[in-house]
């Protein structure tokens, strides 16, 4: 009897964990990870998807009609002025904004990290000189930072990404060091200081791994915002240069055809939409997830 009940309770506590778990699948956001997880993909392997270069001209092809299909050449999305293929462009546009935003968030996040630790622990002048250079940051419209660096030093992928990160270190800087005064008054900091640990040590061991919850969340909201970054600069012909595919620019080549040949904004547009839709989605949810605060609600 008592195996039996033994077997009986463990049944009950399998099923308890198993609707937990269920319950607990149901509030991710699968809409935003699917979308995500296909950026992601195409971005990585786009050559898998198409048998097309994104660079192929072909002038007799030039305007054709989604589901085109031309001397056994099917364009799924139709093609561009020039007679390229569009869905080609687009996933390999999917690596240039994924390259780019990454590149951002690494650099620049990595120095508003550090600037945000820094400021909030050290504290005294440095903390004031750290943070007004960053309000500066701040005060300054971000597209316009970046269109007069892009033209100051020329069009090209790396000046891009450098201009996205000049950019985006100051929103991370100025949230992590509200972060890093709250923890400094934390025991372990206090009891770390009484051991003897260096400043250094304390910054690095006890306070960095604290604030990375909420630099994920950072990351994953400005995600959105510095692909619209890279289409807008695109798009302004102060991106990457030509043939490069962007979302941007490809949708700056289809504005003039609007009414004639819609598709050649339209869908770069589109699948522009959906990942940031995706990203904010998911930057949302993964804001409550980690907050203990709103974890609690």
């Amino acid at each position: 009897m008592r195996v039996a009940q033994r077997w009986a309770d463990a049944a009950d506590r399998r099923a308890v964990a198993l609707r937990e778990i269920k319950s607990e699948l149901r509030r991710w956001p699968w809409l935003a990870i699917v979308i995500l997880a296909g950026f992601l993909f195409v971005a990585a392997f786009p050559g898998l998807l198409t048998p097309y270069d994104a660079h192929e001209m072909n002038l007799t092809d030039r305007l054709r009609p989604p589901l085109a299909e031309e001397a056994g050449r099917l364009y799924v999305l139709g093609t561009d002025t020039l007679g390229r293929d569009l869905l080609t462009r687009i996933l390999y546009g999917a690596r240039v904004s994924l390259i780019i935003v990454g590149f951002g968030l690494l650099f620049g996040g990595g120095i508003g990290l550090t600037v945000g630790i820094v400021s909030g622990y050290v504290g005294g002048k440095l903390d004031v000189v750290l943070m007004r250079l960053t309000d500066c940051f701040m005060a300054l419209p971000t597209l316009l930072i970046a269109l007069v660096f892009v033209v100051a030093v020329g069009p090209g992928l790396q000046t891009l990404m450098l201009a996205i990160a000049l950019v985006v270190w100051s929103r991370f800087s100025r949230i992590i060091r509200s972060e890093v005064l709250m923890l400094k008054q934390r025991d372990f900091v206090l009891q770390a200081k009484v051991a003897g640990c260096s400043s250094l040590r304390i910054m690095l061991v006890h306070v960095l791994p604290n604030v990375l919850n909420t630099f994920i969340v950072i990351c994953s909201l400005q995600v959105s915002q510095l692909i619209l970054a890279e289409a807008t600069l695109s798009f302004l012909g102060a991106g990457v240069p030509p043939p490069t595919p962007t979302w941007g620019n490809m949708v700056a080549d289809g504005k003039d055809y609007i009414t004639s040949a819609w598709w050649i904004a339209v869908f770069p547009g589109v699948a522009l939409g959906l990942v940031v839709f995706s990203f904010n989605t998911l930057g949302d949810w993964l804001r409550d997830r980690l907050d203990p605060k709103l974890r609690q609600l």
